[in-house]
């Protein structure tokens, strides 16, 4: 073993959203408020900004983490469905 000879960056840089997107910040354990309702995404984004797109479907809202979709909220139903990459 031998240390790394890169620095460790214990915070990230802050994302720029464009303008499509609503941003929210995430509680402490991945909660965050949309329209007066409160929903969990994960306690992995706990505490930072989160996108969402609108889509084409009435109520229907991609969430981002940055560049990424990581769920789709539907605030018809209350909902949100976590993002399936890969299946």
């Amino acid at each position: 073993y031998r240390p790394s000879d890169r620095s460790f960056q214990e915070q990230t840089k802050s994302y720029e959203y464009s303008d499509r997107f609503k941003v929210r910040r995430t509680g402490r354990y991945g909660q965050l408020q949309f329209h007066g309702v409160t929903y969990r995404v994960s306690e992995a984004f706990g505490n930072e900004s989160i996108g969402l797109a609108p889509t084409q479907k009435e109520g229907q809202w991609e969430v981002y983490y940055c560049r990424y979709r990581i769920a789709v909220l539907d605030e018809r139903e209350g909902t949100i469905r976590r993002h399936q990459p890969f299946g």
